[in-house]
């Protein structure tokens, strides 16, 4: 039991010596449930029991109150041998059932914390009573309320009740059972001869049949080797059959003395029980003292046993030892024949193994090599092909870079083209549109102009009725005129004849003849200026009408769409061209009327000269006013025949160079339009090509693609085949020296098989005189006699 208290007082650590306070059990740190149980297992002395009247905690569970109440003056009986010899240390119960509920909150993990530290130091104080009187109910208080708290949060947990035990009802309890005339040292010498039991004999009979089970199991195992040795297991069986007598005679002696110590301690009972007489305790002190003879003598055979026991022991300590060492060399030689067998069952699936994989390797390096040698060729066909294909694809690629330059110059040169008929266009649109503006300009002026002749037409029209009748009645005038005329002629010639025959006589004859013909001649210059007139005036007339024609023609066809634009310059051309026929016409007309004017004007100079000849011969003042007058109307006739042809020239300028500008815009029409048609032709031929040539540039670099793809791919196939024909060839190098390994392991494994075999033998010899020494033992112990190991 002191020795117990040793135990937990170690156990304890020197924490719990202090005195604990409320605030100290706050500060100090969580413990584990290990330390509270050795807090629960340390004893109270009996002094403390004594000092003072106190309160007492209550027990522990499952501890009798005597346990705590004893004393050195108790007469309680000693245990039995058996029961001494392995002394168990009972557990002490906890004294709360801690349950961990699935919601773990901070407070309850906390309260759980202090509610295990508090109850730490609660035991504590139930140790040391002395001057903790207050914090044991402080923290006893303390802690119901936090079982309160907890069974509030859910958690279910155990407390001790304090009990208050005073020193009368203690010392009560304690006298109960101790005899009033027993002395303290006839109990002390009793327990110290009980003591003296030698537990040492017990446990080392135990050790040594522990000891030979383990030798048991250890020959067990090596009969159960691949080892055929008949004489082991025979051994083994010998062994078992020993082991079992040496058991059942050990179990005998340890019966015969718990029997002799149970009927010493039911005597010593029964004399402590007997305090009325003293007569019967003489009797009991002589019958201690009897029995103290014979603890002595037991002690003395106890002593012979120890001491044997000991030469025993030092025996077993050699035995065990060899017996430790010969197991720990069988185990090794087990081992090692067991990696032995495996390495040369490895070895030989190994060996078989690699003579497959060798015939493999050499199998299919053959088939490297001809594949690589195929490889080969088709690297160097698909090289020759590369080399072929990459200078036919500089040749095509230098042929589509001029190719290219060219449509490139061809299509810069058709854009600056098309720039130049988009210029030319804008131009010419811009010209259209102040063509079209003076057209417009021109057509209201026209109009106008037309509104004015059509007015003036109608006037003339008015006048020319007018002028129809005066005609009509100039007509028949003439013709009373030229009747006249052809009188007068003959008057004239008569009165010719009068002058000159007067003129020769000197005398001036003015008649009424002479007037009339003057009359007459004024009259004729009349009605040519009034036919002339009527002349221009049917013309212009004619010319106005035509024109009116043109202009309705033009205005039906006039189109407000763009597309219409050179259908209207065409029908324009056409009308122009018409305008130059009838102008042309016209022309004709008036170059006829031209050179009637020219002859006519010679007939009026052939008069003139005529008349001025006759004027020169009959030089009178009426006939030179005549003459004058009649100049006069020549020279303005003249002038206007003169002005009229200059206007006729200017007229056949313009309109030949209006023909030659149609012409020539016709004929850049046409080149324009053949030119767009070309340049639409030659587009839609190079976006053509164009889309051929990169289809082909494409399909080109798809080729060059596959076929560097397909080099680089044999490429790396020749190299991986390569990287593993070096590979196998070091694989084989290896397994060749694997294989000579495991030759030479072979041979070292049958050197240490035989080596083994010896050290078997040798272990057989030394398991011969372990019996030896063992019957020797058994012999000078003097027990009987046992069959040796």
């Amino acid at each position: 039991m002191a020795s117990l208290q040793q135990e937990t007082t170690k156990q304890r650590g020197p924490d719990e010596k202090e005195i604990l306070s409320p605030s100290k059990v706050k500060e100090t740190p969580g413990t584990t449930r290990n330390n509270i149980r050795n807090a629960k297992r340390a004893p109270m002395s009996a002094s403390d029991v004594f000092s003072k009247p106190k309160f007492v905690p209550k027990p522990l569970s499952r501890t009798p109150k005597s346990a705590i109440r004893s004393s050195p003056q108790s007469q309680a009986p000693p245990p039995p041998m058996s029961e001494m010899s392995n002394i168990p240390v009972a557990a002490a119960k906890q004294t709360g059932t801690i349950s961990r509920p699935n919601r773990g909150l901070n407070d309850r993990h906390t309260l759980e914390i202090q509610f295990i530290n508090k109850n730490k130091s609660y035991l504590r104080m139930k140790q040391d009573l002395e001057g903790k009187q207050k914090p044991v109910l402080d923290l006893y208080k303390n802690l119901t309320q936090i079982k309160m708290r907890l069974e509030d949060l859910g958690k279910t947990v155990r407390l001790e009740d304090v009990k208050m035990v005073s020193v009368s009802e203690y010392g009560n309890t304690s006298s109960e059972g101790t005899p009033g005339n027993l002395s303290k040292e006839v109990v002390e010498e009793m327990v110290i001869s009980i003591e003296k039991i030698p537990k040492i004999f017990s446990d080392v009979c135990k050790n040594l049949l522990t000891k030979r089970s383990l030798m048991i199991e250890l020959l067990d195992s090596v009969s159960k080797s691949e080892i055929n040795n008949s004489d082991v297991s025979d051994r083994i069986d010998s062994l078992k059959i020993e082991s079992t007598q040496i058991q059942i005679s050990l179990d005998n002696i340890i019966t015969d003395i718990q029997t002799k110590i149970t009927d010493l301690t039911a005597k010593w009972s029964v004399a402590s029980s007997n305090h009325q007489s003293d007569d019967e305790a003489k009797e009991l002190d002589i019958k201690y003292k009897e029995q103290q003879k014979l603890m002595l003598e037991w002690n003395l055979v106890i002593s012979n046993y120890q001491k044997k026991s000991e030469a025993g022991k030092v025996a077993l300590e050699k035995s065990n030892k060899t017996i430790h060492a010969l197991e720990d060399k069988i185990k090794m030689l087990e081992h090692d024949l067991e990696i032995e067998r495996k390495t040369s069952t490895d070895v030989k699936g190994r060996n078989h193994t690699n003579i497959h994989s060798i015939k493999s390797m050499k199998a299919k390096m053959i088939e490297l090599e001809e594949a690589k040698k195929h490889s080969e060729i088709t690297c160097i066909e698909s090289q020759k092909n590369q080399k072929q294909l990459q200078e036919e694809l500089r040749f095509k690629e230098a042929k589509w870079m001029k190719e290219k330059e060219d449509m490139i110059k061809t299509f810069n040169q058709q854009n600056s083209i098309l720039n130049k008929y988009a210029s030319e266009k804008t131009n010419y649109a811009t010209t259209l549109e102040a063509v079209e503006t003076q057209k417009l300009t021109t057509e209201d002026e026209l109009n106008n102009q037309i509104d004015k002749l059509n007015n003036y037409i109608i006037n003339l029209e008015n006048k020319s009725e007018e002028l129809t009748k005066e005609r009509n009645e100039a007509k028949e005038k003439c013709a009373q005129f030229e009747a006249n005329i052809s009188r007068m002629g003959l008057d004239f010639k008569e009165t010719m004849n009068k002058v000159f025959v007067s003129m020769k006589n000197g005398k001036d004859v003015v008649s009424e003849n002479a007037e009339q013909l003057r009359e007459h001649m004024a009259k004729d210059l009349e009605i040519r200026e009034l036919k002339d007139k009527l002349n221009k005036l049917e013309r212009d007339r004619l010319f106005f009408i035509e024109e009116q024609k043109l202009y309705q023609e033009k205005q039906k066809f006039q189109t407000s769409d763009i597309d219409k634009e050179l259908s209207k310059q065409k029908e324009c051309i056409i009308s122009y061209k018409r305008l130059l026929e009838d102008s042309e016409d016209k022309l004709k007309e008036k170059s006829n009327e031209v050179e009637y004017l020219k002859t006519e004007i010679r007939q009026l100079k052939v008069r003139q000269e005529a008349l001025e000849e006759q004027n020169s011969r009959c030089p009178t003042d009426e006939l030179q006013r005549i003459v004058e007058e009649g100049r006069h109307k020549l020279n303005q006739l003249i002038k206007k025949s003169l002005d009229s042809e200059q206007k006729m020239e200017q007229y056949i300028d313009t309109i030949e160079k209006q023909a030659k500008q149609m012409s020539e815009m016709e004929n850049l029409i046409r080149y324009k339009e053949n030119l767009i048609n070309i340049i639409k032709a030659a587009r839609v031929n190079i976006f053509k090509e164009k889309e051929s040539i990169t289809r082909y540039s494409q399909e080109l670099r798809s080729a060059l693609a596959e076929v560097t793809g397909e080099i680089k791919m044999k490429d790396a196939l020749l190299m991986k085949q390569q990287d593993q024909l070096e590979l196998r060839e070091k694989q084989i190098d290896k397994l060749e020296k694997v294989v000579k390994e495991h030759e030479d392991e072979v041979v070292a494994a049958n050197e240490k098989r035989f080596k083994i075999q010896h050290k078997l033998q040798a272990t057989e010899g030394e398991l011969q005189k372990c019996k030896t020494q063992l019957a020797d033992f058994n012999l000078k112990s003097g027990r009987p006699k046992v069959k040796p190991f």
